[in-house]
């Protein structure tokens, strides 16, 4: 059990650590598209127009697929000022709900997005703005960042009940 639990986490971190690359080059490509947009504006009077859009795409892109990443390495912002004050054990129930909270947010998130995504691409929904875009395209970071945050969240608690086990 221990074994298969070590070979899933070994999965789920490749996959973060692919999709935190992914969200890198995202970071540079936006990056350009912000600097010669304004280089045109500046120097040429010819701004581009569609570099606004793709830098919003692109920020829910970088937000979402760099989450789970930033979770396995405790990156993320915690209040735990009053956590702090608590005995140890209350400490452990309340990091427990917090993770199955969390895990369960994930799971809904990543059902409706899967179903939206799919819905949006089997009728071809197009988005009206400057760049006509397929609907679907904005469903694919949420899904994606909120099922691999949901089996971060997974691994998270299987440490924390093997953890447990052991200490038994």
């Amino acid at each position: 059990m221990n074994k298969l639990f070590t070979y899933f986490d070994k999965g789920v971190t490749k996959t973060e650590n692919l999709l935190l690359l992914i969200s890198s080059i995202l970071l540079f490509i936006m990056m350009l598209i912000i600097t010669f947009s304004v280089i045109g504006r500046s120097f040429f009077n010819h701004p581009f127009a569609w570099s606004v859009e793709f830098s919003e795409y692109i920020l829910l892109y970088i937000t979402l697929l760099s989450a789970p990443w930033i979770l396995r390495n405790g990156a993320h912002v915690k209040l735990e000022m009053f956590v702090d004050m608590l005995p140890n054990k209350t400490k452990n129930v309340i990091y427990v709900l917090t993770l199955l909270l969390s895990a369960f947010a994930c799971f809904i998130l990543s059902i409706f997005s899967f179903e939206y995504m799919i819905d949006h691409y089997i009728k071809e929904t197009v988005m009206y703005k400057l760049v006509q875009l397929p609907k679907y395209i904005l469903y694919i970071p949420i899904f994606v960042g909120s099922f691999v945050l949901l089996l971060r969240f997974i691994i998270l608690i299987g440490e924390n009940l093997l953890h447990q086990i052991e200490n038994i």
